[in-house]
């Protein structure tokens, strides 16, 4: 079991797969800047998968704020959206076709007696398309990873 807290953010994303990283970079970023300048009972998760894996990174918090990768069309690569739960279906693990989607998971957690998170924001980062192995995010997504890390820093400040 997690040791419980205020809030955990979770940076989703598989770090061989381009863009789809991008999750996990943000979640480094921001940890880095809650190293320097700590927001009481936020702690920082990664998952290179999606489903029923991400319960325990979230058990035991009140909040929970999901970062991840948006696959497809995209208008600007780097760009970040707060999404809605209609709007997860460009995540590939928040909402996967081979996998439960995060309001399932959630709902599961629930019914097997997990305490689950109250609130859950959905921070989705748009991507470049790219080949399908590349270990490195797109110029213009590793450009934005600091400035989103930034962003949630502030936003986790903000919430307090």
């Amino acid at each position: 079991m997690t040791l419980p807290c205020g809030c955990v953010v979770l940076g989703l994303g598989n770090p061989l797969r381009g863009d789809d990283g991008v999750g996990l970079a943000v979640a480094g970023a921001l940890a880095r800047l809650l190293g320097n300048d700590p927001v009481e009972g936020v702690r920082v998760a990664t998952s290179e998968r999606g489903g029923l894996d991400v319960l325990p990174l979230i058990e035991g918090a009140r909040a929970a704020i999901v970062v991840d990768c948006l696959e497809g069309e995209t208008e600007q690569p780097g760009r970040a959206h707060w999404l809605s739960e209609a709007e997860m279906d460009g995540s590939v693990r928040l909402r996967g076709a081979h996998d439960l989607d995060l309001p399932n998971v959630l709902k599961l957690g629930s019914a097997l007696g997990m305490q689950m998170p109250e609130t859950m924001e959905v921070l989705g980062i748009e991507a470049c398309p790219g080949p399908d192995i590349d270990d490195r995010l797109s110029p213009p997504v590793a450009a934005a990873v600091d400035r989103i890390a930034a962003l949630l820093h502030a936003h986790l400040i903000n919430r307090g």
